[in-house]
């Protein structure tokens, strides 16, 4: 219903003269906050934005969303980034719009930034602007003023300084780069080796080894630190580890890595946890998934016997399961 309203507004106001366009617009202003009672306030308020382009409406447009964002603004004088600050953006990145659409100078755009230069998304838009314009020392400047404007809020902190990681790479500022990189990673919880790699390019290798050890202790670095063994060789300290953790699924994983220079350690993984699996299966399905064990098992020196000899155990043990014996021999065993 929704949208064939809004296929005729745009009909109607396409035919309408300026008395009339005039008329819609007041109408658009005055039952768009009734809209929310009926779902329809995005669909009324959309419709005013995108339409109504004559310059006196675009001004009210603009002061409207002013007096908008400053009663949203009034009791939260040091609103930084919140909840309210979700609600503002939108409603700000309207009134910027606006402005471009109003072709104001850059001056004008640039005042308006800082006035809200509070808010980290304003920022953002500036950053983004400096960069388009190849400004890169104020947009580093910027971002090295949010780090400090927004500690207190871990993710926009780990933003700014990936995209400062960014623009010292970018600007040949190698010492900063550094620098940037060793808080990044030892400051944020790393997702990737992206940046662990491109510290590793960076340093000597006598270097290298300081960092290597102190990222495998690091609790930042703790979810890629498998990812990180692989990557630097360390093979032997990552079967110890996935030894340790009692994860086949980290097995499966690394596998491939693993399986030429640790075959029989990876083969007794495989046998003891499909061993005590076997202990808690009770469907069909699960009896696959078993079973899928006793293949891949079979894929390890002399680990065809030893594949046969756990279905064999389990032939006996569960003699009683007559699903689970027709998985073991559909699978060959």
């Amino acid at each position: 219903i929704a949208d064939n309203c809004c296929a005729v507004w745009a009909d109607i106001l396409e035919l309408a003269n300026e008395q009339e366009e005039a008329e819609m617009f007041q109408w658009f202003k005055e039952h768009r906050k009734e809209g929310s009672e009926k779902g329809m306030d995005y669909y009324l308020e959309s419709f005013l934005m995108d339409n109504f382009q004559d310059e006196e409406m675009l001004q009210e447009k603009l002061r409207e969303l002013d007096a908008e964002i400053e009663k949203m603004i009034t009791p939260n004088k040091n609103l930084k980034a919140s909840y309210y600050e979700y609600q503002l953006e939108s409603v700000m990145q309207k009134r910027i719009e606006l402005m471009k659409e109003l072709e104001c100078s850059s001056k004008e755009l640039n005042d308006y930034y800082e006035k809200y230069k509070n808010f980290s998304f304003i920022r953002q838009i500036q950053i983004k602007q400096y960069m388009e314009e190849n400004a890169y020392d104020k947009a580093i400047k910027l971002l090295q003023e949010s780090k400090k404007t927004d500690k207190k809020h871990s993710g926009l902190v780990s933003r700014y300084s990936q995209q400062l990681i960014e623009l010292y790479e970018k600007t040949g500022d190698m010492e900063n780069y550094k620098k940037e990189l060793e808080y990044q990673i030892f400051s944020d919880y790393q997702s990737n080796l992206e940046n662990i790699k491109r510290l590793k390019n960076i340093v000597s290798e006598q270097e290298w080894e300081k960092w290597k050890q102190k990222i495998l202790k690091s609790r930042y670095t703790n979810s890629i630190k498998y990812d990180f063994m692989e990557w630097e060789g360390l093979h032997e300290e990552l079967l110890h580890e996935i030894v340790k953790s009692g994860s086949v699924y980290l097995v499966s994983q690394y596998e491939k890595t693993l399986k030429k220079k640790y075959p029989e350690q990876l083969c007794e993984i495989y046998i003891t946890y499909a061993k005590e699996k076997s202990q808690r299966v009770a469907t069909r399905k699960e009896y696959q998934e078993l079973v899928q064990y006793l293949k891949k098992i079979a894929t390890y020196p002399k680990g065809k016997e030893k594949a046969q000899a756990l279905a064999d155990e389990w032939k006996q043990t569960y003699a009683k399961r007559p699903a689970m014996m027709d998985e073991i021999k559909k699978a060959g065993f």
